[in-house]
């Protein structure tokens, strides 16, 4: 800034400088504008009483916003500049002539009286009445030509207005400034070309008004009344960004948040707004909220990945070699657009693996896979496959993956698993029994993980199943044992149980399933969108032999066999997988003691990460629970964790983990084994005990026709347990807002 006072000049240069106030005080500017430089950067230009006989041209000072010159005498000129960013002007009593520019109509602040101006912009005579006073005492009068018609328009006279009510904005031409005799609810933006306007709420029920921009100008307003509303919002991910389509009713300045982080349009208009993010952004559930100035709107959404994702992984062998990952993946067709990934996949015969592999096509584009940090070579990919050399690993047991596709990363310890040789038996197998890769293979009558248990006289106990829900009865002695599948979660990255759920509600019908002969198939009635649950039961009525994910099973007679498929899953993440939740539990039906053991008594046998098997023991009777950790996930035999989650409150939890599938199968089976020396009477012969087995096999199957074995989909659960004298496999459910071992209690 720069104040000059009582001077007498012929020339003022400021070359080169970045002056932003100049004030001339009580001086003598003599000579003319040539013989003075003003910087271009000058905002405020303050000449008072200096005699100045000239007036600065636009060219040298554009960026002008203060411009007073009082009480001087222009002759050199007879006009005044036409400034564009002014907002306030004083040229009174300084004897300037000519007309007054076009631009001073959107100077908010005007005084220039007593002067010589010959005309002036009709904006001024559309409001002479509140203007007037700023040209007083000019030597030629300026009012109001005879039969003048002020020019006066707004861009619009009918609006939408949020129930709360809302400040519009509009444009037009002559709006005045806002002075006496305008409406109270008007606001200046820009003289004479923007306003705004502060709408009554709904509650007032006004929908229109006479709204008055002086005593001369006024016009009809019209409004109609919504609400802020969010009716669907659309994540799409792009090889470069993600971007966010919300559809709804909104007002036009109103701010977006997702999450509470505020985000700014990309482009807007009353029913739609569209975002863009990075690629980092967050998987999972966003709260998309829209923020006006008195009022809010929120909308829960879900973003997913469709790529990279990994539905599942073959089981890698502890010397290294061929892995294949099957899931989604990005490539560019040859019109440079995302390829779709397909609805159907079709596995081929790979005659060196005796895996399945998928028809490779396409190539896959800036895709690296590492395990445990180090770089893997990929041999063949494409939108639905890659498959790529594993290194070898010294322990067995899941490992930590990274796949980076374009500028997305996926990222587990859960997916990749190396298989795990036990071939020694943990316990000693008895009544001839052999060890078996790990298990006791036992032979005749004998059962069990060491082959001591039989199975109890056919005229001991009676089966049947259930007409109107998933559920068969064992009639038996003693000991209530329970055995369900609780629940089914869906488990985030970080371990945490993001969603359960449950069913009760089911209709039943006869059907004849291959292999297994006459079944119950129970449809659940509570489904949503496109998930469908059905259940199959069936009772074994002759001894079979029963092939799943490279696994045998002989099914005795009057064994339960229960298939069970979680279809169409609805993630919140493309990085969540699925776990099924079992309990398991125990009491007597008698006070009577007759094996002397009433305390329940929980023990398990694993093979590295993974639960084998489990026995729950109470007053002399033993529940035994078997797992195979296999499963089939996009028809493809993958590693399926099952764990001990602990005893809460005397119930036994396991957790059958899941990848992230489009449907899951779990195909458990249920019988009855005793003790040699039981007693079906109810007396002990000795201190050994009876059990209660249930053999659980779990896969896991995407795209699996139910045709193949009745296969059905489930996304709820069930359970074994007793009823006075009766084993029951029946249904149960719960839906907590929050999920732990305690809430599933």
């Amino acid at each position: 800034n720069r104040t000059l006072s009582n001077c007498k000049f012929q020339t003022l240069s400021f070359v080169n400088s970045d002056l932003r106030s100049l004030s001339v005080l009580d001086g003598d500017l003599q000579g003319t504008i040539s013989s003075y430089s003003l910087p271009q950067s000058l905002e405020v230009l303050n000449i008072e009483n200096a005699r100045s006989s000239f007036l600065p041209t636009l060219s040298q000072i554009p960026n002008l916003k203060v411009f007073n010159i009082p009480d001087n005498i222009i002759v050199s000129t007879n006009y005044l500049p036409a400034f564009e960013k002014l907002t306030f002007v004083n040229c009174s009593n300084s004897q300037i002539s000519g007309t007054v520019p076009e631009t001073y109509c959107t100077i908010p602040n005007i005084d220039l009286k007593l002067n010589k101006f010959i005309s002036i912009p009709n904006c001024f005579y559309c409001h002479w009445s509140v203007v007037s006073n700023w040209f007083s005492g000019n030597t030629q009068p300026l009012g109001t030509p005879s039969g003048f018609v002020c020019p006066f328009s707004v861009s619009q006279n009918i609006f939408r207005v949020l129930s709360v009510g809302e400040m519009l904005p509009f444009t037009g031409d002559n709006l005045g400034w806002g002075l006496t005799g305008s409406d109270q609810a008007l606001h200046v933006v820009t003289p004479n070309k923007a306003f705004s306007y502060d709408f009554p709420p709904k509650s007032q029920g006004i929908t229109e008004k006479l709204i008055s921009f002086s005593s001369e100008v006024s016009v009809l307003f019209k409004w109609e009344y919504y609400d802020l509303t969010i009716g669907s919002v659309v994540f799409t991910q792009n090889s470069q960004n993600v971007t966010v389509v919300i559809i709804g009713q909104f007002d036009s300045s109103s701010k977006v948040f997702l999450n509470n982080i505020e985000y700014t349009p990309v482009s807007r208009n009353v029913t739609t707004i569209q975002l863009k993010l990075n690629t980092s952004f967050k998987e999972g559930f966003v709260v998309v909220r829209i923020q006006s100035t008195k009022t809010s709107t929120a909308f829960n959404s879900v973003y997913k990945r469709s790529f990279p994702i990994i539905n599942s992984a073959s089981i890698a062998p502890k010397t290294g070699g061929q892995v294949t990952l099957y899931g989604s993946f990005y490539y560019l067709n040859d019109n440079g657009e995302i390829n779709p990934m397909p609805s159907t996949i079709t596995p081929l015969p790979d005659t060196n693996t005796g895996r399945s592999l998928l028809q490779i096509t396409e190539e896959t584009q800036d895709l690296k896979v590492y395990v445990n940090g180090a770089q893997c070579p990929i041999t063949f990919s494409n939108s639905s496959i890659v498959i790529f050399s594993a290194p070898s690993q010294t322990n067995g047991g899941f490992v930590n993956i990274i796949v980076e596709n374009i500028s997305y990363n996926f990222t587990s310890s859960k997916v990749l698993y190396y298989e795990v040789v036990n071939n020694e038996c943990s316990q000693a197998c008895q009544n001839d029994g052999t060890c078996v890769a790990g298990s006791c293979k036992c032979v005749g009558d004998y059962y069990g993980p060491t082959c001591q248990l039989k199975k109890p006289a056919a005229n001991s106990y009676s089966l049947k199943s259930d007409e109107t829900k998933p559920s068969a009865t064992y009639s038996f002695e003693k000991v209530d044992f329970e055995f369900s599948l609780k629940s089914v979660q869906e488990i985030s990255i970080d371990g945490s149980v993001v969603k359960q759920i449950n069913t009760t509600d089911w209709k039943a019908q006869q059907v004849q399933v291959e292999g297994l002969g006459s079944a119950t198939q129970y449809t659940s009635t509570q489904t949503t969108g496109d998930t469908s649950i059905d259940v199959i039961v069936a009772i074994i009525d002759k001894a079979t032999t029963y092939q799943f994910a490279g696994v045998s099973m002989d099914l005795e007679p009057n064994q339960v066999k229960v298939s069970m498929n979680i279809s169409n899953w609805d993630y919140d993440s493309s990085l969540n997988t699925l776990r099924a939740i079992f309990i398991s539990s125990s009491k007597s039906t008698t006070n009577e003691d007759s094996c002397q053991s009433n305390e329940q008594e929980v023990g398990s046998q694993t093979n590295g990460d993974s639960l084998l098997s489990f026995t729950i023991k109470r007053s002399g009777a033993i529940l035994f629970g078997q797992f195979i950790n296999r499963m089939l996930s996009n028809k493809i035999i993958a590693f399926s964790d099952v764990e001990d989650l602990g005893v809460v409150s005397s119930i036994n939890y396991v957790g059958i983990n899941m990848p992230h599938c489009s449907q899951c199968l779990l195909d458990p089976d249920f019988s009855v084994l005793v003790d040699p020396q039981f007693d079906s009477n109810g007396s002990c012969k000795s201190n050994k005990a009876w059990v209660v087995p249930v053999a659980v096999v779990v896969p896991i199957v995407a795209v699996c026709a139910l045709s193949v074995l009745g296969y059905i989909v489930l996304k709820k659960h069930f359970y074994l347990s007793r009823d006075g004298r009766s084993f029951k496999l029946t249904r149960r459910g719960s839906r907590p807002s929050k999920y732990s071992l305690d809430s599933i209690k």
